[in-house]
């Protein structure tokens, strides 16, 4: 409700009245365009999900847009940890019911290629490290690219080669 108070000088006071209602609950997640995850395997991840007995109870299917946000990103990382490199999340809509109780949220993806790893080198100098054998490397040939676990191993070796460098010695004297 609005209330208008004229005041001197030919203005008026604006009086806002904003009555809350409850928070409108998620009732539909739907994803398209995924093609090698079920859409159901693909929900499962997100907090958002589907309205369960446990959010009833624990109002936790309540709408947030950084609750979206944060489940989209849990999304993008469910598809780049097995191998999506060109994933992409299109668009989400949020559609609200005519009595504004309830949403429906709808993402639109495009998986892209799935990558697989086919080798696995040292860009660097080697100091007599085999990456293949070196326990450093967890990422292997054949398996799904996996960008976390590729930094994971790269730090692994940055970590190394750090403690090489801090070990080297150097002492006064002419060359």
């Amino acid at each position: 409700m609005t209330t208008v108070t004229p005041i001197e000088r030919n203005r008026v006071n604006l009086t806002f009245t904003v009555t809350e209602g409850e928070p409108a609950r998620i009732r539909e997640v739907h994803i398209v365009g995924n093609k090698d995850f079920s859409e159901s395997t693909l929900l499962s991840s997100l907090r958002s999900g589907q309205r369960r007995l446990v959010e009833l109870v624990h109002q936790s299917n309540q709408y947030s847009r950084a609750k979206l946000n944060a489940d989209l990103e849990t999304l993008r990382s469910y598809y780049l940890s097995r191998g999506y490199l060109e994933f992409h999340i299109d668009s989400t809509q949020v559609a609200i019911s005519p009595d504004r109780q309830d949403l429906a949220v709808t993402v639109n993806i495009t998986e892209g290629e799935k990558f697989v790893v086919s080798g696995v080198k040292l860009a660097a100098i080697s100091w007599g490290v085999k990456t293949s054998s070196s326990p450093l490397v967890t990422i292997r040939p054949g398996e799904p690219y996996n960008g976390e676990a590729a930094h994971r191993d790269d730090q692994a070796f940055l970590r190394l080669f750090r403690f090489l460098r801090l070990c080297v010695c150097a002492r006064p004297g002419r060359a």
